[in-house]
């Protein structure tokens, strides 16, 4: 895909007016502003300050928005996934705090997965108690538009989960989905110059997202889905990751697909795709199987777009790094294959797939040691758990405890500094007392030194100085923000010529050159101060009402009419 088609892509799935709306400059100050007041007024007369600091954001960056092919479902001409990097926005330290709530209260939710681990060790619990698994039915559900759910539904059904399946007061879950709202309303980003917001759905980039989805669908599943009788008695087991459902149906096929009409029957902003078979389905990275007898087998699922992307051996990074790389693939072929033919058979198309990419035999060897990774902290998933031996494989120091030295610059001569701490590290042993704080052997953190890339290029997203001029924006905290003038330009009625500001500054900025326009003619004032500007502009207002003759602005109001005013920017 070249950048055309890309951009291309990008600004079609941007340009369709249901989800997506273009915004202005001045509406992205707007919302900066309006969040600013609405955390004003949540705080006012109440001393959490700790709490108002951190959820203020005073200088903001407007995130960047990107997009992935989604290769892996359609051949050609693949849609976008939007993804977007939301640090720096004003809701960011918002979606954080909303999150400390949620994500600790849908964890308790045992159909909710985290990781593949919990779905191997729940599914085999479930199989283990299941005697007779004849004519049961591996089910998939897909969620088409989890991610696109109306705001208000959504925060409603946060809000009665909440209520119900947590300690909260009503009080505490009123201001968590007020702030989630402000989340959900106010999600904006940039792309190829053009700012634009999300106008319902969940708040692509937000650290609340995820758990936000997972409440609403868990909500769904409690209060209707489940709630038929008729159907409930035929599901033996079901786990969810988002949007990815996955089933055992002990029921008729009919019975599966009337299932499956009645759940896109019930809202009108979910619906689903299933795939459905007696033998093998894939869910996640694992393909789920039912063998002749009746047995569940696991394994890796590999997609049809999958490529051999290894780290090359060529490649200059340091030795742990390819060697941390083949162990983590040979623990994690160990950890989902529970049959040993299945193992071997993953462990040797790991071997094949690093030879192609100049990994040695020997190395690869190395970790393909059989007993040593089936019977250690590798143990499969599905199946019985294994006592792991601390004398078994390897721990590393991290594992140990032990202090961690404070981290220092990777240099091909790092290896002296390392060895000269470990050393001396038994001086620290002496002291029985400290030498359980620090361990038997010191933890070494490197860091990267700064490249070219880093040197000149901003990988945080797009700050409201990079997409603008510099202007003055309101502080938000004052009463004279609504006399700030946004605009980046002065026409000059004199000279006919125009002036661009570059100033970054608010209400309270100090030792600044300022203009206050007429907004009625074409006169303005330059003045100075070394005190904050509003400050500057209080006085001024103060002489314009007392109509003193001695304030440039008061006396240019007098001589021609109360009607004029001023607006000031620096």
């Amino acid at each position: 895909m070249d950048k055309s088609h890309y951009c291309r892509s990008m600004i079609t799935m941007l340009g369709d007016s249901s989800y997506y709306s273009r915004i202005t400059i001045e509406d992205a100050h707007r919302i900066i502003l309006s969040m600013s007041n609405s955390l004003s007024d949540v705080f006012s007369g109440h001393l959490i300050t700790e709490v108002f600091t951190f959820l203020k954001v005073t200088n903001p960056l407007i995130p960047l928005i990107q997009g992935l092919p989604k290769i892996h479902k359609y051949p050609s001409d693949q849609p976008m996934r939007p993804i977007v990097a939301g640090g720096g926005w004003v809701t960011e330290p918002l979606s954080i705090y909303v999150e400390r709530f949620l994500r600790p209260i849908i964890n308790l939710n045992k159909v909710v997965l985290r990781n593949s681990k919990q779905f191997l060790l729940d599914l085999y619990d479930c199989t283990k108690a299941v005697l007779d698994l004849e004519g049961v039915i591996l089910v998939t559900f897909d969620v088409q538009s989890l991610f696109t759910i109306p705001n208000d539904l959504g925060i409603q059904y946060v809000h009665e989960y909440l209520l119900v399946h947590s300690d909260l007061t009503l009080v505490q879950v009123d201001l968590i989905c007020y702030f989630l709202e402000i989340v959900l309303e106010n999600n904006a980003f940039t792309f190829d110059g053009e700012i634009y917001i999300q106008k319902h759905g969940v708040a692509m980039g937000t650290s609340c997202a995820k758990s936000y989805a997972n409440m609403f669908l868990a909500h769904w599943e409690n209060a209707i889905s489940f709630g038929r009788e008729e159907y409930r008695k035929h599901v033996l087991f079901y786990r969810c990751f988002v949007d990815d459902l996955f089933w055992l149906w002990k029921g008729s096929l009919e019975d599966l697909k009337g299932f499956h009409r009645m759940m896109n029957g019930l809202t009108r902003c979910l619906k689903f795709t299933f795939n459905w078979s007696y033998t093998r389905t894939e869910f996640l990275d694992i393909f789920v199987e039912k063998l002749h007898n009746c047995v569940i087998n696991t394994g890796i699922h590999w997609k049809t777009c999958h490529r051999n992307a290894y780290l090359f051996r060529s490649s200059m990074h340091p030795g742990y790094i390819f060697r941390n790389l083949i162990k983590g693939q040979g623990m994690r072929a160990s950890r989902l294959n529970p049959t040993l033919e299945g193992f071997l058979e993953e462990m040797n198309n790991l071997g094949e797939r690093l030879l192609a990419r100049g990994y040695g035999q020997e190395e690869i060897d190395q970790w393909n040691d059989v007993d040593r990774l089936r019977a250690t902290k590798a143990s499969p998933y599905f199946g019985p758990p294994v006592e792991v031996n601390s004398d078994t494989g390897s721990e590393s120091n991290f594992d140990k405890g032990g202090v961690r030295i404070p981290p220092f610059f990777y240099t091909s001569d790092h290896r002296e500094l390392t060895d000269l701490f470990a050393q001396h590290w038994s001086i620290l042993q002496v002291d029985g007392s400290i030498g359980e704080i620090v361990g038997e052997k010191p933890r070494f953190l490197f860091k990267n030194r700064n490249n070219l890339k880093r040197l000149l290029c901003y990988d945080r997203g797009s700050s409201m100085m990079d997409t603008v001029p510099d202007i003055t924006l309101p502080c938000g905290n004052c009463n004279f923000c609504p006399l700030i003038n946004t605009s980046s330009t002065f026409h000059h009625p004199d000279l006919c010529r125009e002036f661009i500001f570059h100033a970054h500054a608010n209400c309270m900025t100090s030792n600044v050159v300022y203009l206050a326009e007429c907004v009625a003619c074409n006169s303005f004032y330059v003045g100075k101060t070394n005190r904050v500007l509003c400050d500057r502009m209080r006085e001024h207002i103060y002489h314009i009402k007392k109509k003193s003759e001695h304030n440039a602005l008061s006396k240019h109001i007098i001589e021609v009419g109360g009607t004029h005013t001023f607006n000031f920017r620096s």
